[in-house]
């Protein structure tokens, strides 16, 4: 087993009896952990993994499928914005932290076309350390949010440390699905037999959005589908694409004033999260490796479709209407965007 700091910090937070120990899972997950024990790729296995997470101490498991509906509607609004004052279009989509690692270094002067979204990991966070904690009478200094993750980039949003929460970081460690199968493996624990779990409430409610958002298109077209039911009179161009390989290109096309789009979402890994290389057969090239990330994509979908498409869910209402406000509030921009 490949020792890791992040894992042993983990561990020691969870037998530390003073800290509230909270695991948030992508959708992704769920689709691909199962790999890992036998299972086929796309096989829903989340019920297992919720179950094993409890088993190794975790004293929460929140679904960020939750706030992947909460980042679609606020991302609307800010879209709606820009439209409307024609500034700064097209707006990128800000979910994948490869991606907008890329833009930082190679294109800074892009940055203004970033949506200043956070991502469903540290959204999730943020609820979590300000929101939650207080509700739960929790003091947010001793909550530590770990994310279970299809990409080992998102370490990068780990550093990010929120003036709205005194200076935590609303996520303290991000694990990729690899590394929690392996601790799983480590533990002894019968993942194929165990289903006693699901997530917990408040947050283990979604719309399909949640499952969308795991592949390539889906932030795109929840974003601009959600805005046709806010505003019908504005037509909204999207453009969607995958694979780090194309962003020079397309970010030297953006500059000369080429890109003919509204909104544009990207993502790092072929075929988007699905495709992420913190998951197994991340070493798969070529054909094998498309069948793979086709078949977690066919999984999503399957549970998307069990999923009824509405603005919010019904959880994520609630929290507009007892603290965010109204969608792209000045509270929800000091605690769900970047600056």
């Amino acid at each position: 087993m490949i020792k890791s700091p992040l894992l042993d910090l983990v561990k020691e937070k969870i037998v530390d009896k003073n800290v509230t120990v909270i695991a948030i899972v992508a959708p992704t997950t769920s689709v691909a952990i199962g790999e890992h024990f036998g299972y086929k790729p796309g096989e829903n296995k989340i019920s297992n993994l919720v179950s094993s997470l409890k088993k190794l101490g975790f004293d929460k498991v929140f679904d960020i499928g939750y706030t992947a509906d909460i980042v679609a509607i606020e991302e609307v609004f800010e879209l709606l914005e820009r439209k409307v004052k024609n500034e700064n279009l097209p707006m990128l989509t800000s979910c994948c932290p490869s991606w907008i690692n890329f833009l930082s270094k190679q294109f800074p002067h892009l940055a203004k076309h970033v949506s200043t979204m956070q991502s469903p990991m540290t959204v999730m966070g943020s609820i979590i350390k300000s929101f939650y904690a207080e509700n739960e009478g929790l003091d947010s200094k001793n909550v530590f949010v770990v994310g279970i993750m299809p990409c080992p980039f998102k370490t990068l949003e780990t550093n990010y440390v929120s003036e709205a929460l005194g200076g935590l970081k609303p996520v303290d460690v991000s694990l990729t699905v690899n590394q929690i199968a392996g601790q799983i493996k480590e533990a002894g624990i019968d993942f194929n037999s165990i289903t006693d779990f699901d997530f917990d409430a408040p947050f283990n409610q979604t719309t399909d959005v949640a499952h969308i958002f795991g592949y390539a298109g889906g932030v795109g077209e929840s974003v601009v589908e959600f805005a046709k039911r806010f505003r019908p009179d504005i037509e909204l161009k999207l453009i969607k694409t995958s694979g780090i390989e194309n962003a020079k290109s397309f970010l030297e096309s953006l500059e000369r004033g080429e890109v003919d789009a509204d909104v544009v979402e990207f993502m790092a890994c072929s075929g988007g999260c699905v495709g992420g290389f913190g998951m197994a057969c991340q070493t798969l090239k070529g054909e094998e490796k498309e069948k793979v990330v086709a078949a977690r994509k066919e999984g999503l979908k399957k549970l998307a479709s069990e999923k009824k498409r509405k603005i919010y869910n019904a959880t994520g209402h609630s929290l507009f209407k007892n603290w965010l406000g109204t969608p792209y509030s000045e509270t929800a921009k000091k605690y769900l965007h970047k600056k």
